[in-house]
Order: C-alpha cells, then structure tokens, then sequence
C-alpha cells in the first residue's frame, strides 16, 4: 500500500510577511501535496489575499481568532487525505521534505513522523509583541 499521497497545511495568523516563502517551498516540493490548505485564524493583516495568490492553495478563514489548536482542528476535519504534514507559517521547508517524511510513513506499523527545524535566518517577534519574561530568562531584546 502506498501513503504518499498528503495534504500539508499552514496555520496562519498574521503571517503576510512570512506566508509566501511559506506556501512556495510547499510548492516546490519533490514530492507534490495533493492539498494545500492555509487555515487563516482571523488575521487582521492581508494573510488571506497573499493565500488566494497561489493556484492549488485551498483557504480556510476563521470568522475570528480561535488559536493554533482551532487552526490545527479546522485543518484535521478538512484535509481530504489519510497523511496530513503541518508547516508553521514562519518556516521554509526543504524541497525533500516531504518525500523524507512519507518515506518513513510506507511501515503500516509508523503511526507518525517529524522533521526538526534548523535555524537560519531569524526574524523576532518579541519587539513587536513584548516578551515580559525575557528579562526574567536573561534574555536582552534589541529592536
């Protein structure tokens, strides 16, 4: 039995500055996703027009914010294949990621695979949102 066959999805709130790098290395993928959903969670900036540009993305909008796990349900009811693979809005996937994982998933007894995530470059929120604890962690925020 073969279980290539996956849709990847994107939980999205407030990621217009990151979606697109998102979305395209989805499409850029070796092994293609059959489904792309981008579960936009009430975003009050345009990450819902940047998910309509893409051909083959399928968007999901939440009436309001609902958080991440409610973004992960939506997308867990509406995936139309038995392999579903998350990617966070932030992240840049390597063209072989999803061949690697659903590689594993061909074992009828693997109930469930993961990637890591390799740091590159880097874009802080915490200027932006605050991060009361940071100063608590020993953690210095230079915007």
């Amino acid at each position: 039995m073969s279980r290539t066959k996956l849709t990847a999805y994107i939980p999205a709130f407030n990621v217009a500055r990151f979606l697109p790098g998102c979305v395209e290395s989805l499409l850029t993928q070796t092994l293609t996703p059959a489904e792309i959903l981008v579960i936009d969670d009430g975003s009050a900036d345009n990450s819902a027009e940047i998910a309509c540009r893409y051909p083959g993305v399928k968007l999901i909008r939440h009436d309001r914010n609902r958080g991440l796990a409610a973004a992960r349900n939506t997308a867990f009811r509406s995936a139309e294949c038995d392999l579903v693979a998350s990617l966070d809005a932030d992240c840049v996937a390597e063209p072989s990621w999803l061949a690697n994982l659903t590689q594993h998933m061909q074992d009828l007894e693997v109930a469930g695979v993961g990637g890591f995530l390799q740091e590159g470059i880097q874009v802080s929120l915490w200027p932006i949102v605050g991060c009361p604890h940071a100063p608590r962690m020993g953690i210095r925020i230079d915007s």
